[in-house]
């Protein structure tokens, strides 16, 4: 999701010209912070390499498991912000991925940025039509991004604002605590 890259980079130019520092957001504490890492090497793993044995439902078990494992993560973190609302974000996308078996993407945005069910495939996991029988259609890929020929679900924006929230504040987090490391009063 190159847009989500694009917030987090705007939020902390924003940030840093309010007095936040990029050494304070990457002097960040987490914990188990491997699951996500773990979590996106499978899954770009098995996406580059595609294994014949990786069927639909395989590749869909992969995706719920190793999507819940950076959900757990962020459980772990709920105390740093943006991690409850990122986590959010992406239970509202498992939702309708496990309901459908798929994203459903609504036929309105494939006229809006001119884009076949191919290219979206190619997003990185399995893409659908919305039809009629869609189970949670309002928490589908809906929302077309022209210029970045991206398109977005509910999910997406709280996963993203969640990211944001975070480099924010973890960027700023210096410059709150003061130049000592106390609170300021």
């Amino acid at each position: 999701m190159l847009a989500v890259l694009i917030i987090a980079v705007l939020v902390a130019l924003l940030a840093i010209l309010r007095g936040g520092s990029l050494e304070s957001l990457a002097a960040t504490k987490v914990k188990w912070l491997w699951l996500v890492w773990a979590a996106l090497i499978l899954q770009a793993g098995l996406r580059i390499l595609e294994p014949s044995w990786l069927s639909d439902a395989w590749a869909l078990t992969v995706l719920v498991v190793t999507n819940l494992a950076i959900v757990w993560f962020m459980a772990l973190n709920r105390k740093v912000p943006g991690m409850v609302l990122a986590g959010a974000g992406l239970l509202l996308n498992l939702a309708v991925i496990t309901a459908n078996g798929a994203m459903p993407v609504s036929d309105y945005v494939f006229e809006v940025i001119d884009i076949d069910e191919s290219a979206l495939d190619a997003a990185g996991f399995k893409h659908e039509r919305m039809t009629d029988d869609t189970v949670l259609p309002w928490l589908g890929d809906v929302v077309p991004i022209p210029p970045l020929r991206e398109v977005w679900s509910i999910g997406d924006f709280v996963l993203a604002a969640g990211i944001g929230y975070f480099v924010w504040e973890r960027t700023l987090a210096q410059r709150k605590r003061g130049r000592h490391g106390m609170p300021r009063s």
